[in-house]
């Protein structure tokens, strides 16, 4: 069976190769360590900007300059962000698959559906959300086991946790939003969905729009802290997009933050 092959450092590597010359000499320059996985060959990386497990799954041989072009994709969006952030990162997949989810995360594995990713600047949204759903649920945590009000997919926030701050804003528990609440507190209407979404949506943001998430945090003060808290907690007092200026901006008018143009 022939399968793809994916490195990711600074020097873009794709080759096709079956799985008994997966340890072949060409790899070894790059220090890679290769795992055989069901339905493919996943690799580790140990190269910066990213060291992690990448794999690849129902890409054909006549897939490969797209599976180049997500790898070259992915590889800007990494780059994007703290080093401490991708280090939560721990595997990496994508799918040619269609899929109601284009992006779903835990603490620290990421699955990317790209059938259902329309273009490039979509995938780098779509990542960097899911990137915070990273952040949120594997970097930002406590050493505490006192489980609080706050769970989702069998993965439970603790006591004293930094995110707890940020859930407290706009919600009670891990379903229920304050009684204050109201549609301009969110970044947009997904964020509305849960505590983790409401995270997630803000991360992706502040990191891709931060001129309009300035913009709309004079409109309401949740927002507001909600940007203070991304500023200080989570990127560590580093601000993005300040020499853009962003006026009239209605964020109450967005279901999805992935979608817009940045």
């Amino acid at each position: 069976m022939r399968v793809v092959l994916l490195v990711f450092s600074f020097l873009i590597f794709l080759s096709f190769a079956s799985e008994s010359s997966a340890q072949s000499s060409s790899y070894q320059s790059f220090n890679v360590t290769t795992v055989k996985k069901p339905g493919g060959i996943t690799q580790y990386f140990s190269k910066k900007p990213w060291e992690g497990l990448f794999s690849a799954k129902k890409f054909s041989r006549n897939d490969q300059s797209e599976l180049k072009n997500i790898q070259t994709t992915l590889q800007a969006s990494l780059l994007d962000l703290p080093t401490t952030h991708t280090a939560a990162l721990k595997e990496l997949e994508v799918r040619k698959d269609k899929h109601e989810s284009r992006g779903l995360a835990n603490s620290q594995m990421m699955i990317l559906n790209t059938e259902s990713i329309a273009t490039d600047e979509e995938l780098r949204a779509v990542f960097t959300h899911e990137m915070g759903h990273i952040v949120d649920l594997g970097m930002l945590t406590t050493n505490s086991y006192t489980k609080t009000v706050f769970w989702t997919s069998g993965t439970q926030v603790y006591a004293n946790d930094p995110s707890l701050d940020f859930y407290h804003l706009s919600w009670i528990d891990y379903k229920t939003k304050s009684p204050l609440a109201v549609r301009g507190d969110f970044i947009s209407g997904y964020a509305m969905t849960s505590p983790f979404e409401d995270f997630a949506e803000s991360y992706l943001f502040y990191r891709l729009h931060g001129e309009k998430f300035r913009q709309i945090s004079t409109y309401s003060k949740v927002l507001a802290a909600k940007y203070e808290f991304m500023k200080n907690q989570v990127f560590k007092g580093v601000e993005y997009q300040t020499q853009k200026a962003e006026n009239g901006f209605l964020h109450n008018l967005i279901w999805d933050a992935t979608l817009v143009k940045f």
